[in-house]
């Protein structure tokens, strides 16, 4: 993109470059320019008049300036340089302000911690919540052997938490309970984050500094994490937060329809990663010690089931309008069937034409056999299946088709460790609310990348346990 732009930043060598087109502007582009003299220069690029307009220009470094990066849409700026520094910097009016890096909260690493590394910045990048920054240096060259080492370039990546900055004015009425700015600051920061996957549902769901942050906090301030997604969930349903969370969640329960699917697997993952991470969501014992914990189970359980409504009935309707494959109808017919009471009468109504449509296909699918001996595999749940003939015979369900799986499952879920062996469809992820009223299209309904029903997040192939990645997301 900055190639096809008449760029002409003024006199001076410029080092390095960062575009970014934000949400509140679409038709601009903002530019940043560091320079190799230390300044960091701020331009607007109209692009329905094909113009510049310089925003802003500041002395920000000594040396050359040797990374930018936007963050929280174009409301803050991070640059790093060779004389060793980090700033943040917010643009007001026609000029950049600096604004102080957070504290200490979740253990910043500096770079006096890293031996042997050069007192020089090479670029810095930002988590994609906007809740932690990486910064690149150089292993000093003058240290390393001569001989296997000094040919080589080494690098040390080091890790900043930057979730707490204060980013604008006003922003205690969000958390009056807690009087320690920098929680207030943390809090505003996560919202956020988590409001840009409502904006933007093609946007990867990619949130491991999210839960990473909030595992952090839920160790020390339990109440202060709930606070935050509480505010979250209530914002999220244009209700008022209440006085406490145990008597906002039962609204929440009955209103799990007007979340957007984004919303639902935001509110999955979340839950199980950070609140009820310690809890073991079969220990009825375990959960009766406290009340919070059984509503926090109860939210589990309802999300997963609007999920899997939502899930039965874009298949349903990509069935019914073509272009999609008849796998697992007969299964999602028989969990309709058995759950009539809670499906939507939306959900049967596709059901029924479905039935008459391919009724070939569903007839030769209803019998399910068992990959150990061949024996029937009766429908009785959507996780798991047993053999008729021997129970010992445990079988997985596809979480997306629920039919059962082949014993080496395509795709394996890290969050909810679901299998998936056929690909949900793509309108899935992008329902506004349920039920749905977009009008499905040939070849706009399979999707391209391998994503959990549940979850949302990127399927990985199974393998090993000691394979897998640490984090859940």
């Amino acid at each position: 993109m900055a190639g096809e732009l008449p760029i002409n930043v003024g006199p001076g060598p410029s080092s390095v470059l960062s575009l970014l087109v934000p949400d509140s502007s679409p038709h601009k582009i903002l530019l940043a320019v560091g320079k190799g003299s230390g300044s960091v220069e701020i331009l607007t690029y109209d692009t329905s008049i094909g113009t510049f307009d310089v925003s802003g220009s500041h002395y920000a470094h000594d040396q050359v300036v040797a990374g930018l990066a936007w963050a929280y849409d174009g409301k803050c700026l991070y640059s790093c340089s060779q004389d060793n520094s980090l700033r943040s910097w917010i643009i007001k009016g026609n000029s950049l302000h600096e604004v102080p890096l957070p504290s200490n909260i979740l253990g910043v690493k500096m770079s006096n911690d890293v031996p042997n590394v050069s007192d020089a910045c090479f670029g810095i990048a930002i988590s994609p919540a906007n809740l932690a920054i990486a910064v690149v240096r150089v292993f000093d060259a003058n240290l390393l052997n001569p001989m296997y080492q000094a040919r080589q370039q080494k690098a040390v990546v080091e890790f900043f938490w930057i979730g707490g900055q204060k980013l604008q004015d006003a922003v205690d009425e969000n958390f009056p309970g807690f009087p320690n700015m920098d929680l207030v600051n943390w809090g505003h920061n996560i919202l956020w984050s988590l409001n840009q996957y409502k904006r933007h549902l093609d946007k990867p769901l990619v949130i491991w500094d999210i839960i990473s942050a909030l595992s952090t906090f839920s160790k020390s301030e339990a109440n202060y994490v709930e606070q935050i997604l509480v505010t979250w969930l209530m914002s999220s349903l244009g209700f008022e937060c209440g006085p406490s969370f145990g008597n906002v969640l039962p609204h929440v329960y009955t209103c799990l329809s007007d979340l957007t699917s984004r919303q639902l697997h935001l509110l999955n993952v979340i839950n199980r990663h950070v609140l009820l991470k310690e809890v073991k969501l079969n220990d009825e014992e375990h959960a009766s010690e406290k009340e919070e914990p059984e509503l926090w189970i109860k939210l589990l359980e309802m999300c997963e089931k609007h999920i899997r409504e939502r899930l039965v009935g874009c298949t349903f309707s990509a069935t019914v309008n073509g272009g999609w494959e008849h796998v697992g109808l007969a299964q999602m017919r028989l969990w309709v069937a058995k759950n009539g009471n809670m499906v939507k009468d939306y959900v049967k109504r596709l059901a029924s034409k479905v039935k008459k449509i391919e009724k070939r296909y569903i007839t030769a699918a209803e019998n399910e056999c068992c990959s150990y001996c061949s024996a029937g595999v009766p429908f009785e749940d959507t996780e798991v299946a047993y053999c008729e003939r021997d129970e010992k015979h445990k079988l997985t369900r596809c979480a997306v088709s629920m039919v059962v799986c082949p014993l080496s499952p395509l795709w394996f879920c890290v969050s909810c460790n679901r299998r998936v062996s056929n690909l949900p469809p793509e309108t899935l992820f992008t329902l506004a609310r349920y039920p749905p009223t977009p009008v499905h299209k040939n070849g706009e309904i399979t999707l391209s990348k391998p994503l959990c029903p549940f979850c949302g997040i990127l399927l990985q192939r199974l393998q090993p346990e000691f394979l897998l990645s640490t984090l859940p997301v």
